[in-house]
């Protein structure tokens, strides 16, 4: 390898760390909801131009009777999304949680909340995790690995998407960034949830897609 293919390399490898590799995002949720529940004040402010508009368009007619009606509707239903949307937790929103729970967890090395976030059927694709590891398993590395070698001094969520695929089955994709004192490291990881039937949502998987200088991280 010559100088320049070298430095190249490197400066590819370079952006590779910084961008956090190609991932695809998941997809994105259906566009009633992102209008009216993910985020809202779009449609709100439409219909509250709307309903200044007709008001004035009408009301230069001379029927303000009219004008009072439209408007006045318009304003009741624009205040009506709005609250439905605040008041609305959809799914999608309740994994991105439920993953902050988990990234929180393993960062504090929580052992309680690990034990009630994670499904007993868990399955891993990791670095330095076993095929065949168990819930216990993964638990107890978390414990030795984090809590006794590595300990994170602090961390942050860097991007987190969610998707759901069924009434019981949802997915998110985050990219954190893990401080220790050996320096910080972004990753991308990929975990499944599963909707129990109290409406709890467990992970039932955990995938690392993407961690530097790892050329296979899902193992």
């Amino acid at each position: 390898m010559d100088l320049m293919e070298f430095s190249r390399s490197a400066i590819l490898a370079q952006l590779d760390f910084i961008n956090g590799g190609s991932i695809p995002p998941l997809p994105s949720a259906p566009i009633i909801e992102r209008l009216f529940l993910a985020n809202p004040w779009p449609t709100v402010l439409a219909i509250v131009l709307l309903a200044v508009t007709l008001f004035l368009v009408l009301n230069a007619r001379g029927k303000i009777k009219p004008a009072l009606v439209t408007s006045g509707t318009l304003a009741v239903l624009a205040i009506v999304a709005f609250f439905v949307s605040t008041s609305t937790v959809t799914d999608r929103e309740r994994i991105k949680m439920r993953t902050v729970e988990l990234i929180e967890a393993v960062a504090q090395v929580d052992l309680v909340v690990l034990h009630a976030i994670l499904h007993e059927d868990l399955t891993t694709h990791a670095t330095r995790v076993p095929k065949n590891a168990t819930k216990a398993d993964v638990i107890e590395l978390v414990e030795r690995i984090i809590g006794q070698t590595y300990s994170v001094t602090n961390h942050k969520v860097l991007d987190l998407q969610s998707t759901i695929y069924g009434p019981r089955v949802g997915r998110t994709q985050t990219r954190v960034r893990v401080g220790s004192e050996f320096g910080e490291i972004p990753s991308w990881w990929q975990i499944d949830w599963t909707r129990q039937e109290d409406g709890t949502w467990l992970v039932s998987r955990i995938e690392a897609l993407w961690i530097p200088g790892v050329p296979n991280p899902g193992g």
